[in-house]
């Protein structure tokens, strides 16, 4: 069975919502999947300063995000290693992403902005393979708020999408 990883936006600008503790057990968990023979890919949220980014419903929402290269470095060491693993994204979904995953069996997720981009690329792969098995690890995801995170895990579990909190 094949199987894949996908992390998503585990990148510098988002540095504020991962202390240490958390990029070590997501680094640590992708070694664990990839040793068990996963294959991994991993978004980067970039975006330009441009008046076209100015005028975007994500920009009215966040304000100017991931447009210089110090944002975009991936966080986990597997991932800085191998970017050609990287799906780069300018808006919350990578609507790419799904083309690169037609071959596999499994899906497991993970990863930074719970309830905008885990929770919109979850979707978005659900709607593209609703018999897939499909996890997404909540004890690896990260949102804004605690809320927002708790509602993006509710929304996934209804959408039948499996959220898993393994014990470590």
């Amino acid at each position: 069975m094949t199987k894949c990883v996908v992390v998503i936006d585990v990148q510098s600008g988002f540095k504020s919502l991962c202390d240490d503790g958390y990029i070590y057990k997501m680094n640590m968990a992708l070694k664990e999947y990839v040793g068990r023979g996963y294959s991994f890919l991993y978004t980067i949220d970039k975006h330009e300063d441009s008046c076209d980014f100015r005028y975007t419903q994500e920009y009215k929402q966040y304000g100017l995000h991931c447009i210089c290269d110090e944002d975009l470095i991936p966080l986990l060491d597997m991932c800085a290693k191998q970017p050609d693993s990287a799906i780069y994204k300018d808006s919350f979904t990578s609507l790419y992403l799904p083309s690169m995953l037609t071959s596999y069996e499994e899906i497991v997720i993970f990863g930074i902005a719970s309830e905008v981009c885990v929770v919109c690329n979850a979707l978005n792969l659900r709607a593209c393979f609703p018999e897939l098995p499909m996890y997404v690890r909540e004890d690896l995801c990260r949102g804004f708020t605690q809320e927002g995170h708790d509602s993006a895990m509710n929304v996934m579990r209804a959408c039948s999408i499996d959220v898993v909190n393994p014990v470590n």
